[in-house]
Formats: C-alpha cells, sequence, structure tokens
C-alpha cells in the first residue's frame, strides 16, 4: 500500500543572505514557507516584531532566535528553490482552462 498523504505547508524564520555584488551584502530575517521539506515562498520584504501581548512578541523574538540555529540560505538558492518548485506544479493548459473536465 502507498502513502498518497499529501505534505503538509509549513513555515518558520529564516536568516536570508542577500549579496547584489561583491560590494553590497547584508542578512535579513524572512519567513521561509515549505510544502514538506521543499521550500515554496518567502516573504519579500524582511519580517518586523508584532505582538498582541508582550508574550506574543517574546515568542515572536524566540522564533526568529531559532533562525539564527540554522545557517543563512542565499537568496539566490531561496528563488531556484521557488522557481523550481513553480516548475514542478501542474500548470492546466489552456484548453482544461476553457473546457474543464466534468464529473
Amino acid at each position: 500500500m502507498t502513502d498518497t498523504t499529501e505534505p503538509s505547508f509549513t513555515w518558520n524564520y529564516r536568516v536570508v543572505h542577500t549579496d547584489t555584488d561583491s560590494r553590497y551584502q547584508w542578512y535579513s530575517i524572512h519567513e521561509v514557507h515549505y510544502k514538506g521539506d521543499r521550500i515554496i515562498g518567502y516573504t519579500e520584504d524582511p519580517v518586523g516584531i508584532v505582538g498582541d501581548t508582550p508574550d506574543e512578541l517574546f515568542g515572536e523574538l524566540n522564533r526568529m532566535r531559532d533562525a539564527m540555529s540554522h545557517p543563512p540560505i542565499r537568496l539566490t538558492e531561496l528563488l531556484t528553490s521557488i522557481e523550481e518548485y513553480n516548475n514542478s506544479v501542474h500548470k492546466p493548459e489552456i484548453s482544461e482552462t476553457l473546457n474543464p473536465p466534468t464529473s
């Protein structure tokens, strides 16, 4: 019997290393989104820290601190992973869009 369970969607904070050329580079924290263990998206802008209570703010800070325990992800590698995922997802042919299958 084959397991047909779809991978779950998750996210975490990750440090992203951006280098536009040899003179300019920086590190920032972003949300990175996964399907299973594949990166499928991220927040284009670095995230800020917001909470409804001081405890929520502290929790966000702790999750961001956990991001520091993983190696930084290069922005170019992140974008390549997202592009590969997007290319692997079924995109309907125009004929399928105009004439969807009937049940």
